[in-house]
């Protein structure tokens, strides 16, 4: 050993990721010759190398093991907003988690009230959401002036990642009418003359890309589709 013989270093990494600043590493005890380690990169293909060290210099290290692992569950999503529809819904909108650590397969979303320092039963939305793309949902339902904890969970085939929860409270009865919704409408053709169905998108208070001002309007909990 050439000095003070202090231990193991066992050091990991992605095989993608090539930094050595990123390099996981677990200091062994030098009485021991096995060990578990539990860093390593889910979904992917992670190298593991062992070097011995005294009190100041580490040894070569050895030749790199190569282990492939399975699929985990993914970390929280990055953010989760509940923006007020009416006085008995929530519009949620989120941000994908950042480390998904296999493919991603949707979302579940569960809530329950607050009240003072008591949570009510954890209730689950229905339907499942089973589209990773989707990022928006609406939460309906619910009880008008009445304080909720919503948690979001990203998904995986290897089950439900990280919870994320906020807080917020529903509207009282709402004593004006909601304000107009903007829609957009698709046409899907069966021939370039004759269409037989149109998907129409709506947004609660103007367009999309000004969601954040919903909170200060008020905002309807159902929305309708009439057309002749």
């Amino acid at each position: 050993m050439r000095g003070h013989f202090k231990g193991y270093r066992i050091q990991m990494w992605p095989d993608y990721d090539q930094l050595t600043s990123r390099i996981k590493e677990v200091l062994i005890p030098n009485n021991v010759t096995t060990a578990i380690i539990d860093k390593l990169t889910p979904n992917t293909i992670n190298k593991v190398r062992i070097l011995a060290y005294n009190g100041k210099y580490n040894s070569a290290p050895s030749d790199d093991l190569i282990i492939v692992t399975p699929e985990g569950v993914p970390d929280a999503v990055q953010s989760l907003e509940a923006i007020t529809l009416g006085s008995s819904a929530f519009y949620l909108i989120w941000k994908p988690p950042i480390e998904t650590n296999g493919v991603l397969t949707g979302y579940k979303i569960y809530y329950q009230t607050v009240v003072g320092t008591e949570l009510g039963p954890l209730q689950e939305r229905h339907p499942q959401i089973e589209d990773p793309n989707k990022t928006r949902a609406k939460l309906a339902g619910l009880e008008p002036g009445t304080k909720y904890r919503i948690h979001i969970n990203a998904t995986t085939r290897a089950g439900e990642g990280e919870k994320f929860s906020i807080e917020q409270r529903t509207r009282g009865t709402l004593s004006s009418p909601p304000v107009k919704p903007h829609f957009e409408v698709e046409r899907f053709y069966v021939d370039s003359d004759i269409f037989s169905s149109v998907k129409v998108s709506w947004f609660p208070c103007g367009y999309y890309r000004d969601l954040s001002t919903c909170s200060e309007k008020s905002v309807g909990s159902h929305f309708y589709v009439k057309y002749r």
